[in-house]
């Protein structure tokens, strides 16, 4: 049996196991972490296009339907043509 630095074979054999498996556990957590993190990510995407969806929805709500304006002119036109008949009357 050959000695590394004073250790023998089957304690350095367990010495690497345990790194080994370290290394892995904190490879699994960080492939967690990104995942989680890019989950996320999506989940902040999609909240933002519904928050943009409802606003411009809010902005539709609040603006007049097409032709709205023309009409209310042509409404007030007609009432002030009456009101000069009638004054004139």
């Amino acid at each position: 049996m050959r000695l590394f630095l004073g250790i023998s074979p089957s304690v350095l054999t367990i010495i690497y196991q345990k790194i080994a498996r370290a290394v892995e556990a904190e490879v699994a957590r960080r492939l967690k972490e990104r995942e989680e993190i890019a989950r996320q990510e999506k989940e902040n995407i999609v909240l933002q296009g519904k928050l943009r969806e409802e606003e411009m929805m809010k902005e539709e709500d609040q603006r007049l339907p097409t032709g709205v304006l023309t009409q209310h002119r042509d409404l007030d036109a007609e009432l002030r043509a009456r009101l000069t008949e009638l004054e004139e009357k």
